[in-house]
């Protein structure tokens, strides 16, 4: 089976939709729409120049130890027009997770909470977010950073991990 690498290139957009797939590269998802599919990107075949949406559980993520870039292995890549290869999707990490803290105003006493999204800067995660809370009642940010670490259970859901 043959191998194709994927460069991240971005797409020409018109609103949410992508105008011109450029064959063989993939593109970020906007924002709204990743958070809605929960996907992360789309890819176009580099025969027939069809998208396909990707999503990480899709594959595998390494991460080379020279660059730090994570990529993501699709093992196998089988397209409508018949091809079928091990894709490599460079540079999957190239949005950061980030944690928005804020309050609502809506009584005498503020209402904190935080929302997670991913972008590629802090102030990309606070566009994004403010445009996510338009129509909502009176936010105040309080502040936002990146991510550097997590807490979830093990499988066993006994313990803690980092």
């Amino acid at each position: 089976m043959n191998i194709h690498t994927f460069e991240c290139v971005a797409w020409e957009q018109d609103g949410p939709d992508f105008v011109k797939p450029i064959p063989g590269t993939w593109t970020l998802l906007p924002y709204e729409s990743a958070r809605k599919s929960r996907c992360k990107g789309v890819l176009a075949c580099p025969r027939c120049n069809t998208p396909w949406l990707i999503h990480d559980r899709l594959g595998t993520i390494k991460t080379p130890p020279i660059s730090g870039n994570a990529m993501l292995v699709m093992d196998p890549f089988r397209c409508s027009c018949k091809l079928i290869c091990t894709a490599h999707i460079k540079d999957w990490n190239l949005r950061k997770l980030y944690c928005v803290a804020y309050e609502i105003l809506r009584s005498k006493e503020p209402i904190g909470e935080t929302e997670y999204l991913h972008a590629e800067t802090r102030e990309r995660a606070l566009f994004l977010f403010n445009q996510g809370h338009i129509t909502d009642p009176i936010v105040r940010i309080v502040d936002c950073g990146e991510v550097i670490g997590y807490f979830a259970t093990d499988k066993k859901e006994k313990r803690l991990v980092v």
